[in-house]
């Protein structure tokens, strides 16, 4: 018997997202099966109108349900789990973001694990992890090697066995891991999940849980959200502050708790890398008070050392411009700095983008609908056997296997800028001279 699932999508005051996404192969969940709930804090009824069209036209396997406006996104998310009756028709509950979309080819693997009695599914960071499969049989090798990828609310499927337990301590649960409802307030949390679900497994008697390899590209995302978050202007706030808490104020079950810390997508992606850090004290974000507040923290959530962070923190602004471009996290000003890059690459016959994340999958997807297309070779990475097979329909080869390419390629390093630091050396190794770098 197929698993019964519902896809949760809380959103607010985001129509134009979300009709974007509803236009993404409108058929595709229904097809599995799956249905689709809207829970809409929107003042305006666009976001509404929006689902009602899309029920009108045939999906009625989409759902709209009002939620209070002054709700912030963790209270939400625990009223949705509390109160919402409806989810406990379902075997599993899949929260996902209002800005992206489940592939076709991801559900057409993952529903077949949905009927294996998993308490918990993770999905794979894009371009980040084995291949295989692993499946964890104790809560405390989850928090240990899985759940530094748990804070992309989408990334994690839901049996709703964790729904039904008796007695769940909603008000301990929301004192510990959302505090108030003030985001400006700092006694706030943004990780609720995170806790909710951590707490939950420990109370099963037996915890099956499975990492998905990463073998595919499991979402997509609206053009419209421009890789922004909404907290992008709270950032300190959200990762040295919240994130750290809400691991800390885990039961005592969970150890190492600070290696778990330093394992999230922080370190990954160079959320506090060098150029990061400039761009956040340009923009105002990062200034010796913030460095002060979160000194301790630092070491955690970052890989520059602390008197480096310091000095961006005290430098005068004219000095912080130097160390180069904003944020990579600025989809306009890598897109232009790609652009920029468009006459070195096509110097020579073949483009090798190494790197299979996220850069690497936007600078793929950016010259395959460039003049360039026929020039992409490969995406390369260092060790093939523990990447995914494809980027957006590129080959991803090991840069050791690429040697009868090295005097006629220009290598893309499409990494953070961190990153790319451990990129150059292994380049040289094997003799590639035509590097370019997205940072």
């Amino acid at each position: 018997m197929s698993s019964k699932v519902l896809i949760c999508i809380p959103t607010k005051d985001r129509p134009g997202m979300v009709e974007d996404v509803l236009r993404f192969e409108p058929g595709c969940y229904k097809e599995f099966g799956i249905n689709i709930r809207y829970y809409d804090s929107s003042e305006g009824n666009e976001t509404y109108d929006a689902v009602e069209r899309c029920i009108s036209a045939g999906q009625s396997n989409y759902s709209w349900l009002g939620t209070p406006a002054e709700q912030c996104l963790d209270i939400k998310l625990l009223h949705i789990l509390k109160n919402d009756a409806i989810i406990l028709e379902y075997d599993h509950i899949w929260f996902i973001n209002d800005s992206i979309s489940i592939t076709r080819k991801a559900l057409k693997e993952i529903m077949p694990l949905l009927d294996t009695n998993y308490d918990l599914i993770r999905l794979p960071f894009p371009g980040y992890g084995s291949r295989e499969d692993c499946i964890v049989n104790s809560p405390e090798q989850w928090f240990g090697d899985v759940s530094y990828g748990m804070s992309f609310m989408a990334s994690t499927i839901m049996s709703t066995s964790l729904l039904k337990m008796p007695d769940i301590d909603w008000d301990g649960l929301e004192e510990r891991y959302v505090g108030t409802n003030d985001i400006n307030d700092p006694d706030h949390g943004f990780f609720f999940m995170i806790g909710f679900y951590l707490e939950q497994i420990l109370k099963l008697e037996q915890f099956k849980g499975l990492l998905v390899g990463n073998r595919l590209k499991w979402y997509s995302v609206s053009s419209l959200k421009k890789g922004r978050s909404y907290w992008n202007d709270i950032v300190f706030e959200v990762w040295a502050r919240s994130y750290p808490d809400t691991i800390y104020r885990l039961p005592d079950n969970y150890v190492n708790k600070e290696d778990v810390i330093r394992k999230s997508d922080n370190v990954i992606q160079g959320r506090f890398g060098v150029r990061a850090l400039a761009n956040y004290r340009l923009r105002g974000l990062f200034d010796p008070s913030v460095y002060h507040k979160y000194k301790n923290r630092f070491h955690l959530i970052s890989n520059v050392p602390l008197r480096h962070i310091a000095l961006i923190a005290y430098a005068p602004k004219f000095i912080i411009r130097l160390l180069g471009r904003s944020s990579v996290s600025d989809v306009s000003e890598w897109k232009k700095r790609l652009h920029d890059l468009y006459k070195t690459l096509d110097k020579r016959n073949y483009i090798v983008i190494y790197g299979a994340g996220i850069y690497g999958e936007k600078c793929v997807e950016e010259l395959m609908g460039s003049s360039l297309a026929d020039k992409v070779l490969c995406v390369a990475v260092t060790d093939e056997k523990t990447n995914v097979t494809t980027v957006s329909g590129q080959r991803v080869r090991a840069i050791a296997d690429l040697k009868d390419y090295v005097k006629i390629s220009t290598v893309l390093i499409a990494a953070l800028p961190d990153i790319a630091e451990k990129i150059r050396p292994i380049l040289k190794k094997h003799r590639f001279k035509h590097i370019v770098e997205l940072f």
